[in-house]
């Protein structure tokens, strides 16, 4: 009797931790499908998926609000060449994963690159020693922005991969980004609103 206590012990515990396992695994793969989604909605520029995940607002915010749309859709536009390969995911304590991605970008330093030699051509000009004396602020900085457009309608087809962990937390029945998501969308547009800003 004592040993067919202990087979029946062992049995249960055994299936106690079959659903553990499934459990992990079927939170794993939501987070996984979740984060797919996520960047799937990033690379069309869907306000309406991102906003599941994360917070579109957010996105704009973040490439500068300020500036004005068509500066933002210029610099959304580059989502678009934007790609992704998730290379593992693993738990993160209680309703959170780890995943690690190799994240592709455009190579925003070739953007900058070609946006400061437009600038340094265009303050060298005599017309632009002219225009300048009596240029407002906000004329400036829409000049300079124009310019950034430019350069990012101009922009090689040159690519860069930075491989990050990207934190998933389950928010109610979703998975959603969790984190630093400043640091997250510093990396799918490799800080080109940093860069803008210190540069105008």
């Amino acid at each position: 009797m004592r040993y067919l206590n202990r087979i029946i012990a062992i049995f249960i515990i055994a299936c106690l931790c079959a659903v553990g396992a499934g459990c992990s695994f079927m939170s794993k793969n939501d987070a996984k499908e979740s984060f797919e989604g996520m960047m799937n909605a990033f690379k069309e520029c869907n306000r309406e998926e991102i906003n599941k995940y994360y917070s579109f607002s957010a996105v704009t915010a973040y490439v500068d609000e300020a500036s004005g749309e068509e500066y933002q859709e210029a610099v959304l536009s580059t989502l678009k060449s934007m790609d992704y390969k998730v290379n593992s995911i693993k738990d993160a304590g209680e309703n959170a994963m780890v995943i690690n991605v190799d994240i592709i970008t455009l190579d925003y330093s070739k953007i900058i690159e070609k946006y400061i030699e437009d600038v340094m051509e265009l303050v060298d000009s005599k017309e632009y020693q002219v225009k300048i004396k009596s240029m407002t602020a906000d004329d400036y900085k829409k000049l300079m922005v124009d310019k950034m457009i430019d350069a990012i309608s101009e922009s090689s087809s040159e690519k860069v991969t930075k491989t990050v962990d990207v934190l998933m937390i389950k928010s109610g029945e979703k998975w959603v980004l969790g984190g630093d998501a400043d640091a997250f969308l510093g990396i799918l547009f490799a800080d080109i609103s940093n860069a803008v800003e210190s540069l105008t």
